[in-house]
């Protein structure tokens, strides 16, 4: 089939962006490479594709199968700071950042989006990006949580789910400054306790033992029937009885 000319068209719209993934994945470059010149031809088409929910999986298309071809997707997301938050904190766009991460890991790419962590951090999809940069950017994330970070960034209902992979992933000094960052404010073990992806963490203080237990212990057991009222407070609840002192409250 020939798109030639209509291609931004067949991108972002449902059938037609089935059509062009089965053209980069099935084709010759020479058939490939005319449909990504006129996709790629300006910033606006690149960004009404990677905003599309259709045009996304194309240019997720191109990272995976064509990676050779995808440095233009690359070179918009990482002009400037503004491009690389609004690509992030996208709906559909977020899934084309991590793409990139995957297929790109020797870029730079997720250094920038460590530089980025607050504003990514405080957004839903942001948040998810940075879940991709753990496991080659553990240490500089905790570094930044643990030095740079205000409160509303650990309070905020998107920021638990990094966390939490944190305390997977990093270990010694790190993990320590890390866990005593957290525990240090009542409030931050509180909203991370009630939060789907921040009671992980918690959780995961919980089961180190030692002095961080100990602190979650004094902090959670005032607030057992508040935590009672949220599903992941309920677990914590339990793991909290379950590794401490009998007096913890029943």
């Amino acid at each position: 089939m020939n798109v030639e000319g209509c291609a931004l068209e067949f991108a972002t719209e449902t059938n037609g962006c089935l059509i062009l993934q089965r053209l980069i994945k099935c084709s010759d470059v020479a058939t490939v490479a005319p449909i990504l010149k006129e996709l790629f031809s300006c910033e606006e088409n690149m960004w009404r594709c990677l905003e599309s929910p259709h045009g996304n999986f194309v240019l997720q298309a191109v990272i995976a199968e064509r990676p050779a071809m995808a440095e233009p997707i690359l070179d918009v997301v990482v002009k400037s700071s503004a491009n690389l938050i609004r690509a992030s904190t996208n709906l559909y766009g977020c899934r084309v950042v991590q793409r990139l991460i995957d297929q790109f890991p020797s870029s730079g790419l997720q250094s920038l989006l460590v530089a980025s962590a607050r504003e990514l951090l405080m957004d839903r999809y942001g948040a998810y990006v940075l879940e991709c940069c753990v496991k080659t950017e553990s240490i500089a994330l905790a570094k930044f949580l643990t030095e740079q970070a205000s409160e509303d960034v650990f309070q905020n209902t998107n920021s638990g789910c990094v966390i939490a992979n944190l305390f997977e992933k990093v270990e010694g000094e790190v993990w320590s400054a890390l866990a005593h960052r957290v525990t240090r404010n009542p409030e931050t073990v509180l909203c991370l306790a009630k939060g789907r992806r921040g009671h992980q963490a918690i959780a995961a203080l919980l089961r180190s033992g030692g002095p961080f237990r100990a602190t979650l212990q004094a902090i959670l057991q005032p607030e057992y029937d508040g935590l009672k009222q949220s599903r992941y407070g309920r677990t914590i609840n339990k793991l909290a009885r379950d590794s401490g002192d009998a007096e913890y409250v029943q």
